[in-house]
């Protein structure tokens, strides 16, 4: 005999776990299989309060770890970017100061040569 027993989360029990799992629909799936029902009821009772305190203070401002995580990556994205753009406005202003060294200097050659011949 085989018995199924399925484990139904509302959507209020997957916010409360998306506040601290990125994916809360993948976690009880993997929970439910390798832990059971008890340990993701428990998890649900252990971040409802924080869960729901996090809404009460940020508003509309809040968000999921998801959104957290993909916050935090675009930041760091970002900072790398910049960082990039800085060592590369750094390289394009040396070689324009070596550009404009190599011009003065092959100018000065001319200038040097056509005093030569004038003499």
């Amino acid at each position: 005999m085989t018995v199924e027993i399925k484990l139904q989360l509302t959507e209020e029990d997957l916010a409360a776990i998306g506040h601290v799992v990125a994916d809360p629909k993948a976690w009880a799936e993997h929970a439910f299989e390798n832990i059971g029902a008890a340990a993701i009821r428990a998890k649900i009772a252990k971040y409802q309060e924080e869960y729901e305190a996090a809404r009460a203070a940020l508003g509309a401002a809040y968000k999921t770890r998801a959104e957290r995580d993909a916050d935090e990556a675009a930041a760091v994205k970002a900072a790398r970017q910049a960082k990039i753009a800085e060592k590369l406005q750094a390289v394009a202003e040396e070689e324009a100061k070596r550009d404009v060294a190599f011009q003065s200097a092959v100018a000065e050659a001319v200038r040097q040569e056509f005093a030569a011949k004038q003499h």
